[in-house]
């Protein structure tokens, strides 16, 4: 009984700490919209839409592979997990500090007629390389199970965002505020290289290991990308199309932010932790029943926050956001898309399994529902209502069919075995 409470104490710990961290992201983004104002709030937005993305770019891959490679090597003890983190590292950073060139190359030479857009974009480029090294920390930590160290860095990372993000943003507007986001994330990748993981510095990669990584972490990038669009999808076609409620719209899409940030807390502790026991000899089985009370648990607790959502989004309609009317309409509708977000985790079971071409399937499948429809609605009447509606569709769709796929490889799995 007490190796059991000792056992789950870490759990415990980085459960409050992420919940903390959670709580401190999402009131930083709602102190956001109040000194930026809609305007420079939607420029501060931009860096939100392109980190995803620049991240599974600059990084090729390598992060996703690493994330189902690592946790497995240190299950089962492999003699070469150390030196594969630390050239893995070395393969990032080559990676990364070329990408972002070649970005900020591109938005020097394309032509905007908004200047600060420009500005937006580039600034990003800073954010996004940082961001890519910081989560290669997190995907060892997580890969060690080291649940406390990596809530610490969440935790950590949160609590000087909100103090040094807002401040920024109210002296120098949404440059302030994307400036003082990188140098957050330059002094979280100096706390968890020196403090963290103190033995881990950057080696020479090897080519056919790099290109081994690149070519297993190829469909899963692809997946996390189509995830990303997915998430992002509705956003982008509201600057598209109604540019003017983009700020709205951003300050909404916070709900969404926050059940990402929540479901990828709990994946990253439930996931690889399932990953690592596989590694060290458990079945799919016991993989299979992780993920499926993780996601229960999650989705429960989405269900139960529903009705406060709706209650609060008519208060600040009607009360301090009342500038954020429009966005306060579609709250509801965006939390219960974001919550759907959550069945990502049960993917788990198909990554185990090494059936990545149907973890992208099933992120596609929610995709390809918000391109079609966001582009159907684009060419009609577009609405930052409807494009909600099509955010909570392709999440549905998106759940479906990852439930649908993680279970039919269960299922042939333990056939095979039975046999």
């Amino acid at each position: 009984m007490v190796d059991r409470a000792v056992r789950r104490r870490p759990a415990k710990v980085y459960g409050v700490l992420v919940a903390l961290a959670s709580v401190l992201g999402l009131a930083k983004t709602v102190a956001l919209a109040k000194v930026l104002g809609a305007g420079d709030l939607g420029y501060y937005g931009v860096v939100l839409v392109v980190l995803p993305f620049g991240t599974y770019l600059s990084t090729a891959g390598t992060l996703a592979a690493l994330g189902v490679e690592l946790p497995m090597a240190f299950g089962a003890d492999d003699r070469d997990a150390d030196a594969l983190s630390a050239r893995s590292l070395g393969l990032i950073v080559l990676g990364t500090t070329l990408v972002a060139a070649i970005y900020l190359l591109v938005v020097a030479v394309t032509s905007f007629s908004d200047p600060d857009m420009r500005i937006a974009l580039a600034l990003a480029a800073f954010t996004v390389a940082l961001n890519s090294i910081f989560e290669f920390y997190l995907t060892v930590l997580r890969a060690r199970v080291r649940l406390v160290p990596l809530a610490s860095a969440y935790f950590v990372r949160s609590a000087l965002a909100i103090g040094a993000t807002v401040g920024a943003g109210a002296l120098f507007g949404y440059r302030g505020a994307i400036i003082s986001e990188t140098i957050v994330l330059a002094l979280m990748v100096a706390y968890v290289a020196r403090i963290l993981e103190p033995g881990l510095r950057p080696r020479l990669p090897r080519r056919p290991e790099s290109l081994r990584l690149i070519r297993t972490g190829v469909p899963l990038s692809l997946a996390n990308f189509a995830l990303a669009i997915a998430l992002f999808t509705d956003r982008s076609f509201v600057a598209v199309t109604l540019p003017g409620d983009l700020g709205q719209y951003t300050l909404a899409a916070i709900v969404t932010v926050a059940w990402f940030a929540l479901s990828g807390f709990v994946a990253q502790a439930v996931g690889a932790s399932a990953l690592h026991a596989y590694g060290g000899g458990a079945g799919l089985s016991a993989v299979r029943r992780r993920v499926a009370r993780a996601t229960a648990s999650v989705l429960g607790l989405g269900l139960l926050g529903l009705p406060v959502v709706v209650v609060g989004a008519a208060w600040l309609k009607d009360g301090a956001f009342s500038d954020y009317a429009l966005g306060m309409h579609i709250v509801p509708i965006l939390y219960a898309g974001g919550a759907l977000s959550a069945v990502s985790i049960y993917g788990y079971v198909l990554l185990a399994a090494r059936r990545f071409g149907l973890v992208l399937a099933a992120t596609t499948s929610g995709l390809v529902v918000g391109l079609v429809a966001g582009g159907l609605l684009a060419v009609g009447d577009p609405t930052v209502e409807g494009y909600a509606w099509i955010f909570l569709a392709s999440q549905a769709v998106s759940a479906v069919a990852t439930i649908a796929a993680a279970e039919l490889v269960h299922r042939s799995h333990r056939r095979l075995s039975a046999s």
